[in-house]
């Protein structure tokens, strides 16, 4: 009997081999589709932060314009795909990153027929094209599978995506904008292949000064930029921004021509144009500087032209001393520190010193000029150096009148200000003269101060000619500037203070002649005094105030150094008319610092150093004294020291016996926050974990609400009435994701706004910077920039007074 041949295992052995069929094409299938899309969903997320860094990388080159400071910005040029078991992923993606045009001398900006206004000034902007070298910086991805990826450009002021068949921008332009014209050169190299690259922009001008020039119908201001862009996108995108008035019908655009010159001849990642921006006629304020990157940045040549802040011609008293000051400006307008100038007199009198000096840090050198003993003339001569031209040299015209100073002069009759304290000036200012011909206005919080101001000839001079004029006239003027005696021989004139500073009053008649010296201070109104933010700069840390007019404060380096810890501005220590901002400085001293630079050390770094938690400082009244400066010493503690220095402790329960020390993590500041007619202070737990205030009896009292946690221990405000100037305090805080909180005894937890961009960690403030009578939020979002938030919700930045976004340091001194 034969046996058959057995086939039972046959099905199986097939069965496996589908299946190992259907398993191999299945990762097969897997490999090819869905391995490339979520790597190329990986690419395009990837894309998307490289975007966002080159718009920092905008914003911080912005930032350089506006205080001579920049940045650090890290582009990620590749990235990594997720790791597979056994899939397979190509190559990780990278990218290039690097400039172009920066190293060809052919690639640069061109301003031309722009003259100055300001005389000295028009000597070296007197409407001659004036170039300064610059490019662009382009990244270009470098993908496996995400092959439509644009390369992303910045240049003049703009961030775009370049694609193949149409370019989208990111940012808006800022080069025009009104009357307003800034230009940022861009210098050095930068070619860097991987998967980070860290940029660090910096300024290679000082602090840039804005110059006013204007051009006419015939000979327009115009603007030459080499550019990546066409002039039709170039139309678009200033149209976009609303600057661009071909019709010349909009007051608000001055942009009316837009011009392709030519194709520049370089090697690189984009084309570049050369194209013009031609401007209405009219009045600009222009503004230059020259940011760095990577290496082989070249440094601004020294002084290229000299100028002064002030008339060169003036009126000395016989006898007297007039101080002359000019300034050296380089290409870019910027102020030249260690410039040595020489000066001469061509006449009379003498200069004290050698007649040579070096400009300071602001760029300024000072001569004091002796005049004779009797009337005279003299020409002062500065010049920046040997053989110098028209543009690097400023005369003084000097008249030497005989003094009157009542009854010295050498003419006909006596010219003298009758004594000015005996007149009334404007609203609650002061005036006060000894000894006399040496007087203060204080101004008592008023914004401007008119002063009556009175002179009378001895013997009587019926019908004789006076002419009146002042040393600074930023800080006052006289209006009228001439007059006629009456028949008791006198003339009026009336002087008006806008600005705290120093100014001498000239009254002169004949021959003879009188002044009288002011020192103003308390005046809030002018650009140099304003209360506001305090915070500090992004590179160095140096200290800085900005009020609502815009114009920002720069306090003296060599005393508060690189500072770590500020308060508000808002209380007047001394009683001088004049807030201090309580800061730390470099050396761990804690001091006061007014808008004139006068400073007190309230503790020494030697005690208050290695006692100091680094947070806010708080300022204010607290149990019907002070005013003091609140801070967190090393035990958590809550202290306190006055005007005079002297060191307090805020305790639990103060009149029982051995009462404990408060213990908090930070402080904001004092306010009534529960309504009850007395300050508190506000502060955050010293975990970390409660927010609320101590009373004027030791009790702290916390939210009762859950989840009281701020973001950071400093990341609250000082007290303010916030919300609609209701009579109820609030203080700010950031919690959460993002979001900003106002708090009050009452409603715990109110007003709310969520932006993504707020920093996490620094101070906030509540300043009221817009002029709305009520105070806005102050924070420092995550490109470095303060900005500001409304009762109502309203956002923006905060602008200095050429509208450009101030850039601040976003370590825990953060503003106040």
């Amino acid at each position: 009997m034969e046996f058959l041949d057995d086939e039972r295992g046959v099905s199986v052995q097939v069965g496996a081999v589908i299946l190992l069929a259907f398993v191999v094409i299945a990762i097969s299938t897997y490999q090819v589709q869905v391995v490339p899309n979520q790597n190329e969903e990986v690419e395009v997320n990837h894309n998307r932060e490289v975007q966002e860094r080159m718009q920092d990388l905008r914003d911080t080159v912005g930032t350089v314009p506006a205080r001579g400071v920049g940045g650090s910005v890290a582009v990620p040029l590749g990235t990594r795909y997720p790791a597979r078991s056994i899939f397979v992923n190509p190559p990780p993606p990278t990218g290039l990153l690097q400039t172009v045009g920066t190293t060809n001398g052919s690639v640069g900006f061109t301003v031309d027929n722009a003259s100055a206004l300001d005389g000295e000034t028009a000597d070296y902007w007197n409407g001659t094209a004036r170039s300064f070298s610059t490019g662009a910086i382009v990244y270009e991805p470098r993908y496996n599978v995400y092959q439509s990826a644009p390369t992303t450009v910045y240049e003049n002021s703009l961030a775009y995506n370049r694609f193949r068949t149409a370019n989208i921008t990111l940012t808006q332009q800022d080069v025009f904008d009104g009357n307003r014209i800034t230009l940022t050169a861009l210098d050095g190299e930068v070619r860097q292949e991987g998967r980070t690259a860290s940029l660090t922009v910096r300024s290679a001008t000082n602090e840039p000064r804005t110059v006013t020039v204007e051009g006419n119908a015939s000979d327009p201001v115009t603007v030459t930029i080499p550019t990546t862009l066409s002039d039709d996108e170039w139309e678009r995108i200033l149209e976009e921004s609303g600057q661009y008035d071909q019709a010349r019908t909009d007051p608000n655009a001055n942009v009316t021509d837009v011009d392709l010159v030519r194709q520049l001849s370089t090697d690189g990642a984009v084309p570049l144009f050369l194209v013009t921006f031609e401007l209405e006629p009219g009045t600009y304020r222009l503004r230059l500087a020259k940011a760095g990157v990577g290496t082989g940045v070249t440094p601004v040549d020294g002084g290229s032209y000299l100028t002064t802040p002030e008339s060169t011609s003036r009126s000395v008293p016989a006898g007297g001393s007039e101080t002359l000051t000019v300034e050296v400006r380089d290409q870019f307008n910027g102020a030249q520190s260690g410039v040595e100038v020489a000066a001469s007199v061509d006449g009379d009198g003498s200069l004290q010193g050698g007649g040579t000096e070096r400009t300071g840090d602001d760029g300024r050198a000072r001569f004091t000029y002796d005049a004779p003993s009797s009337s005279s003339s003299a020409t002062v001569t500065v010049n920046l150096s040997t053989g110098a031209n028209r543009s690097q040299q400023v005369e003084f015209d000097l008249t030497v009148t005989a003094s009157g100073g009542g009854g010295s002069g050498n003419g006909a009759y006596n010219v003298t200000w009758h004594d000015p304290e005996n007149r009334t000036a404007s609203g609650t200012a002061t005036v006060n003269c000894s000894p006399r011909g040496q007087c203060t206005i204080q101004g008592n919080g008023e914004s401007a101060v008119d002063l009556p101001m009175v002179m009378f000839t001895d013997p009587v001079a019926d019908g004789a000619s006076v002419t009146y004029s002042v040393s600074n006239s930023t800080v006052g003027n006289f209006s009228p500037t001439s007059g006629t005696t009456n028949s008791t021989g006198e003339d009026q004139t009336t002087l008006t203070v806008s600005q705290n500073g120093t100014v001498t009053t000239y009254v002169t008649s004949g021959a003879g002649g009188d002044r009288v010296e002011f020192t103003v201070a308390g005046v809030a109104g002018g650009p140099d005094f304003q209360p506001g933010i305090v915070y500090t700069t992004p590179s160095d840390q140096y200290l800085r105030s900005v009020g609502q007019n815009g114009v920002i404060r720069s306090y003296d380096s060599a005393v508060t150094g690189s500072v770590s810890a500020v308060g508000a501005m808002e209380v007047d220590f001394d009683g001088d008319g004049r807030e201090e901002i309580p800061f730390v400085d470099e050396n761990s001293n804690l001091k006061l610092i007014d808008i004139e630079g006068e400073t007190q050390t309230l503790i020494g770094g030697s005690t208050f150093g290695p006692g100091y938690t680094q947070t806010r400082l708080g300022v204010g009244t607290y149990r019907g004294t002070g005013p003091y400066v609140f801070f967190v010493d090393g035990n958590n503690e809550l202290r306190t020291v006055d005007s005079a220095g002297n060191l307090g402790t805020v305790y639990r329960d103060p009149t029982k016996n051995n009462p404990k020390p408060i213990t908090v993590a930070s402080v904001g500041g004092t306010g009534d926050i529960d309504g009850d007619g007395q300050n508190e202070i506000t502060v955050v737990g010293s975990n970390n974990d409660k927010l609320g205030w101590v009373d004027p009896n030791g009790q702290e009292n916390q939210l009762q609400e859950r989840n009281t946690k701020p973001t950071s221990a400093n990341s609250i405000s000082d007290p303010a009435d916030f919300i609609g100037a209701d009579g109820t305090v609030e203080f700010v805080v950031r919690k959460g994701a993002n979001s900003v909180y106002t708090v009050n005894a009452t409603d715990g937890f109110s007003f709310t706004t969520a932006n993504s961009s707020i920093a996490d960690g620094p101070p906030l403030a509540t300043v009221d910077i817009v002029g709305a009578a009520t105070e806005e939020v102050i924070y420092i979002d995550q490109s470095g920039y303060l900005r500001y938030i409304t009762a109502s919700g309203t956002e923006g930045y905060v602008r200095d007074d050429d509208g450009n976004r101030i850039g601040v340091n976003q370590g825990t001194s953060g503003v106040a």
